[in-house]
């Protein structure tokens, strides 16, 4: 099976990348010398396993061997590849600018594949290089197909074909699978892309064909690289070794399976394209060649394990919630793979995921009473308190994302009351302790949890002093009674929360969608709600005495109904509106 032709992507990018430059005709950059050396350092990356700290190293020797130039860049289409603050320190101490790939154009598409489907005509020229009793299968039948949905997708709000990683897997899919999916979403082109890959091993290897059954292998090569993604994505070293690898139970089951040796089954097993193996005999690495790829399978892990093991004790399950989610703060893409995965499986999985909410009624309150410290012996090495921290946050991006899909198809319940149905009891012990959680949670950068979600959850009498809560989503939810004192709540959505009575002197409300919120009788006194949306919100009787409105939006009819709204701040042109001036 002969992947090889992947490389023609990198190949394409690195011209693009390089001709663009070029056309910028600066003279005090001698661009061709700058075009070897990038050459030259995009081999050197692409064929070796690299951690942050060593990308970072190998980086700060490329800019001493361009020193007497007088610009480095640094191109990538993950920016976030490198953290945030290795960037910075490149940029200060190395004066690098990070450049990100820009999605492409129909232009640029177009000449991707065209340029494609000729790298393949010319690989596959069955009269030179290729024996015409069994020549591979290239589908160039479908390559009109391709562009005419390429095309088509391209007018979408949100367009798929422009990234170029999955424009090369329509490319694969399409031409040299035979596929020919629907583009309308990234996880259905990589479930067709990964199963595609998966069934095309079984079928060019004569021994698994006799020895396992497709479906079996399926399962478990899919169960393999799911935990291979896994290990790889929590490791915090890009790559695992080939140690780590069998000692993965699936690794063990396929052993056993396809009655071959480990390195006959581990050949079999990395032979899968997205899979690039490095270092020496002894020192063996494996590494997914994309992450993209490693974050979706990682994440495919999670939703599975959790759903799969339903039927284990309740300690069982708690010490695979602390493996699954104790090892580090999930990634904004796996979040946000896992969260997709979830929506779109909705459909089949109701009524696993409904049973993982019944799970949850007896498993989350119990592990908030103990702290989340699940394996106390395992609280070792560089900031343990963090691990609790991140199994009870990860764990709730998770179960508040299926709990909100279940409350959202209550539609005999009115949407204000449908928070009496979170499976979060709403014990005054179990709240206090929930919402400590919830601030120590987003206090850290090392565990904050951007658009942390809160929806429908009945918090009524809680009380959170000077909280860090920005981004946080309030969506339904009952906060009646609550003392949120100099809380920050910098963009955070309350999109018909009750607020009713509760106690938000000083805070920070800048930016905050309160949109159809109840205010009641709410003590708004010196609260910053600075370009914040109030229309429709209801604030009879709110306190609002030198609260800054400046920029907000709301009704001036709505806000009169409140105490001291005459003494609130407002810009001029408002003042005059409410006839203030």
């Amino acid at each position: 099976m002969d992947f090889s032709n992947e490389e023609f992507l990198t190949r394409f990018l690195s011209k693009k990348i390089i001709d663009h430059l070029l056309a910028k005709g600066k003279e005090w950059l001698d661009l061709r010398k700058l075009e070897s050396e990038y050459k030259k350092t995009l081999k050197f990356v692409m064929n070796y396993q690299l951690t942050e700290d060593e990308t970072k190293n190998l980086l700060e020797k490329l800019a001493d061997g361009l020193s007497k130039y007088n610009c480095k860049v640094l191109i990538t289409s993950r920016p976030n590849y490198l953290s945030e603050g290795h960037l910075r320190d490149l940029n200060k101490r190395l004066g690098y600018t990070v450049w990100e790939l820009q999605p492409f154009n129909l232009e640029e598409i177009n000449e991707f594949l065209d340029k494609y489907k000729r790298n393949l005509e010319e690989k596959y020229d069955y009269k030179k290089n290729v024996n015409p009793e069994n020549p591979p299968k290239v589908y160039f039948e479908n390559f009109n197909i391709l562009k005419d949905r390429v095309k088509e997708n391209l007018r979408e709000k949100e367009p798929l074909v422009d990234q170029p990683l999955l424009l090369y897997m329509l490319a694969h899919l399409y031409l040299r699978e035979g596929k020919t999916p629907q583009i309308e979403n990234d996880i259905d082109l990589y479930e067709e892309l990964i199963n595609a890959v998966i069934q095309r091993v079984w079928e060019n290897d004569n021994h698994l064909k006799k020895v396992i059954t497709s479906a079996e292998w399926d399962y478990l090569y899919r169960k393999f690289l799911e935990e291979l993604a896994f290990l790889i994505e929590f490791s915090n070293k890009h790559y695992a070794t080939l140690e780590e690898i069998e000692k993965l139970k699936v690794f063990e089951t396929l052993k056993g399976k396809t009655k071959l040796s480990e390195k006959d089954l581990l050949g079999s097993l990395l032979i899968f394209f997205y899979l690039h193996r490095g270092g020496d005999k002894e020192t063996q690495t494996v590494e997914f060649i994309h992450k993209t790829f490693q974050e979706y399978l990682a994440a495919s892990n999670i939703y599975n394990r959790l759903l799969e093991n339903l039927n284990m004790g309740n300690k069982e399950y708690e010490n695979l919630i602390w493996d699954l989610f104790s090892k580090n703060q999930i990634s904004p893409k796996v979040r946000e793979f896992l969260e997709t995965i979830i929506e779109k499986r909705r459909e089949e999985d109701r009524e696993k995921q409904n049973q993982f909410l019944e799970k949850m009624k007896e498993v989350f309150p119990y592990l908030l009473e103990k702290d989340f410290f699940v394996k106390p012996h395992e609280l070792v090495g560089e900031k343990p308190l963090n691990k609790p921290l991140w199994c009870f946050g990860n764990l709730w991006v998770f179960a508040s994302k299926v709990s909100e899909l279940y409350l959202e198809e209550l539609r005999d319940v009115p949407i204000n009351e449908r928070w009496r149905y979170h499976f979060l009891r709403t014990e005054n012990s179990l709240k206090r302790r929930f919402c400590w959680f919830i601030s120590v949670l987003q206090s850290q950068k090392e565990t904050f949890i951007k658009n942390l979600n809160l929806s429908y959850m009945d918090l009524e009498g809680v009380e959170i002093l000077g909280a860090k809560l920005s981004f946080v989503n309030f969506r339904y939810s009952n906060l009646r009674n609550s003392n949120f004192f100099r809380s920050d709540f910098f963009r955070a959505n309350f999109y018909k929360a009750n607020l009713a009575f509760s106690n938000l002197k000083s805070a920070y409300l800048r930016k905050v969608n309160l949109m159809h919120s109840s205010l009641k009788e709410a003590f708004l006194k010196k609260a910053n709600l600075k370009g914040s949306y109030l229309r429709k919100s209801y604030l009879k009787d709110a306190n609002i005495e030198d609260a800054d409105l400046r920029g907000a939006i709301f009704d001036p009819e709505e806000i009169k109904k409140a105490k001291n709204w005459d003494k609130a701040i407002y810009d001029d042109e408002m003042k005059k509106k409410l006839g203030l001036e």
